[in-house]
């Protein structure tokens, strides 16, 4: 350990260590990420860790790593891919400018279900320009779906949801009570 010429912010007793360890991280999954040799701040006193700017990188690119997040330089190739700018691909997504602006900056991550969403739509173009026409509006891919087996729902009173009132096959394009 070096010392790191700060006063403690917590105990404001101590001084900060430099302190290099394999650094455990809890996921909102419940899992646990290791970042191996990592920089951390430590106060020589209460123990209180600082994560200085540096560690903090390689803390997020461990996590997008290991949670799949699409890049950056992935949010551009989506839009060369389609050749769009950032407010094209906002509207035709359903979604505000400035998200994609700042996925395509790196100052925003992209969420683990819109990644996943991206790369099937850059593996599947048509199903892109589908969303971006709107032609479920003209009902162009709806024909298969349109008798299902689902449950069939009627509304209730104000407040109290709906009820099941029979599996039978329905037209849920049609069903007053479904839509």
């Amino acid at each position: 350990m070096s010392n790191h010429p700060e006063t403690c912010f917590a105990c404001g007793e101590g001084h900060y260590q430099k302190v290099i360890e394999d650094y455990r991280l809890d996921l909102p999954e419940g899992e646990t990420l290791t970042v191996p040799k990592l920089l951390v701040l430590r106060c020589d006193k209460c123990g209180e860790d600082i994560i200085p700017p540096e560690s903090s990188r390689r803390i997020e690119t461990s996590v997008d790593q290991y949670q799949d997040t699409l890049s950056p330089a992935a949010v551009r190739s989506f839009l060369e891919q389609f050749q769009i700018d950032q407010t094209e691909a906002a509207e035709a997504l359903g979604m505000g400018g400035k998200t994609l602006h700042r996925w395509a900056r790196g100052t925003q991550r992209v969420s683990r279900s819109m990644g996943y969403f991206l790369r099937a739509l850059m593996a599947h173009p048509a199903v892109f320009e589908w969303i971006r026409d709107r032609n479920w509006r003209r009902g162009e891919g709806t024909a298969r779906r349109a008798r299902r087996r689902l449950p069939h729902r009627v509304p209730q009173s104000e407040g109290e949801g709906t009820e099941v009132i029979s599996e039978e096959t329905r037209d849920e394009d049609n069903c007053k009570g479904c839509g």
